[in-house]
């Protein structure tokens, strides 16, 4: 098996939990890739294993990401695209997306037994239209795509559409569009559903609505969404997705949102399909 690992060095600074979940690897058949500037921290205390390589694998079986759900994002934009499902190993506080703790890496046997499963989010595809300018498609978004006013706080009017037709005019602080996944994010922050992840569907939150009225909506997977910029020319909305690419609009733009053909392949192993699981985490959430 080829692993590839993504360490986390905000929240492991010196490698030392890294330095654990690759001792643990190398008790295994596989073959561990690391990014060339992880070799340093990490040699000696792992360069004797000989299976541990610094680069890039072509085509690795699996990438095993060390950290909390913004890790599991960002590694999901990499790894999505060319299908390689993704194990996430906590090293934060409780998340929704990484499947082990730091101390139940005895339940990576499971990885190598063929007892798990592989579990489909839905991303989003994103695309930005702006006046005098080539169509731009970013990333895809796991998490959500958001339109707002930018760091001042202050209501803006956005248009949101429906495949091709008018659902409503919105005046608040921005509008969040959000996968299952999502929901448990900015979204919820908001006041929209938690939603559960294996559903197939975009849910539409306001931010702070003007109004007594303007509540989440939730579409099907197949829609397609468009939020529109109407505010005056002289306010400046920006686009953000999955809290890391940002875009300003200018009156007139629009954001095409649909499911992508993308999706995040999560591996579920079987010793955890009980009482943890997506519902497990979240009624740990609810009573923190």
């Amino acid at each position: 098996m080829i692993i590839e690992l993504l360490p986390n060095i905000v929240k492991d600074p010196g490698l030392d939990k890294t330095k654990k979940v690759v001792a643990e690897l190398t008790r295994r058949d596989c073959e561990i890739y690391l990014a060339e500037v992880f070799r340093e921290l990490l040699e000696p205390d792992c360069g004797a294993y000989g299976k541990l390589k610094y680069g890039v694998s072509e085509a690795p079986d699996v990438c095993i990401v060390l950290g909390g759900d913004g890790s599991m994002i960002r590694a999901a934009k990499r790894a999505a695209p060319r299908g390689i499902p993704l194990l996430g190993i906590n090293l934060g506080r409780i998340g929704y997306l990484a499947e082990l703790e730091l101390d139940e890496l005895g339940k990576i046997d499971e990885l190598f037994s063929g007892k798990y499963a592989i579990e489909e989010r839905i991303m989003l595809k994103v695309v930005l239209y702006r006046t005098g300018r080539e169509p731009h498609t970013t990333a895809p978004a796991l998490n959500d795509a958001v339109v707002t006013h930018g760091a001042v706080s202050r209501l803006v009017d956005i248009m949101l559409y429906c495949d091709g037709r008018p659902v409503t005019k919105y005046r608040a602080d921005g509008l969040i569009a959000a996968t299952p996944t999502g929901s448990t994010a900015y979204s919820m922050s908001a006041g929209g559903p938690i939603i559960d992840p294996k559903l197939d569907c975009i849910c539409v939150t306001p931010i702070c609505p003007h109004s007594l009225s303007a509540r989440p909506l939730v579409f099907s997977g197949s829609s397609e969404l468009i939020i529109e910029d109407i505010c005056s020319d002289n306010v400046a909305l920006y686009l953000t997705v999955d809290g890391n690419e940002t875009y300003r609009l200018s009156r007139g733009d629009k954001v095409r949102i649909t499911k992508s053909e993308i999706t995040a392949k999560l591996i579920r192993l079987n010793s955890k399909s009980g009482s943890s699981g997506f519902f497990g985490v979240l009624q740990k959430k609810i009573t923190e």
